[in-house]
């Protein structure tokens, strides 16, 4: 794990940050609506737009839990196409990267 300690620890702060941008949709959420109608359209597309934020938030996290895990089995860093391992400076970059550089340029 040593060598990717430099991708975990910025994966685990990127997953911080996103969990505190969740916890702030949450509680903007739970405001109630404006009474006028005007204020309530906008308060309701911007809704919309937080429940996006928050849906990729989820997932963005689904992912760096996922890597973190492959990374704690020692499964992390190999192409899944030929099996090669990717260049941590590759990793670094693309942290979600599954393909090597030359499996990457054939897709």
């Amino acid at each position: 794990m040593n060598e990717y300690n430099g991708i975990s620890q910025g994966l685990l702060k990127r997953r911080r940050e996103l969990q505190i941008r969740i916890d702030k949709l949450k509680k903007d959420g739970d405001d109630p609506l404006n009474m006028d109608s005007e204020e309530q359209a906008i308060e309701l597309e911007s809704s919309e737009v937080q429940s996006a934020i928050y849906e990729g938030a989820f997932k963005e996290i689904a992912q760096i839990n996922k890597i973190l895990d492959m990374i704690e089995k020692n499964e992390y860093g190999k192409c899944i196409e030929c099996g090669e391992q990717i260049p941590v400076k590759r990793l670094e970059a693309i942290p979600h990267a599954s393909y090597c550089v030359d499996c990457a340029a054939s897709k």
